[in-house]
């Protein structure tokens, strides 16, 4: 049997591992995922039940958040973005150190 509550939500415990098929690794990803959608939406989520040590996916409908909920999580969506355009950046930047012609280093 699916450990569900009584108004059909997940138990404590339960692991959300997939959004609509993204991966989900923090639950910050959650929010990410989720932030732009509407409520009343369906999605599909991946559950790990840890009681049972199964996996299920379900069909879930998006609730109403409130604003200060929402706006928490457009940060979350806007850090990311800018998360990832930073790592961009970085993997562009040429690698090795810095060295310094003209100065003593003790090399002869």
């Amino acid at each position: 049997a699916v450990a569900r509550t009584h108004d059909g939500g997940f138990l404590v415990g339960d692991v959300l591992q997939e959004v609509n098929g993204a991966i989900v690794n923090e639950p910050e990803d959650v929010a990410r995922l989720t932030a732009t959608m509407k409520p009343g939406e369906q999605v599909r989520v991946k559950v790990l039940h840890l009681g049972s040590n199964r996996t299920e996916t379900v069909k879930v409908t998006l609730g109403q958040v409130d604003s200060s909920e929402q706006q928490k999580a457009l940060k979350v969506v806007e850090a990311h973005h800018l998360n990832m355009e930073m790592q961009k950046r970085e993997e562009q930047q040429p690698q090795g150190s810095l060295f310094q012609t003209g100065a003593r280093h003790g090399f002869d």
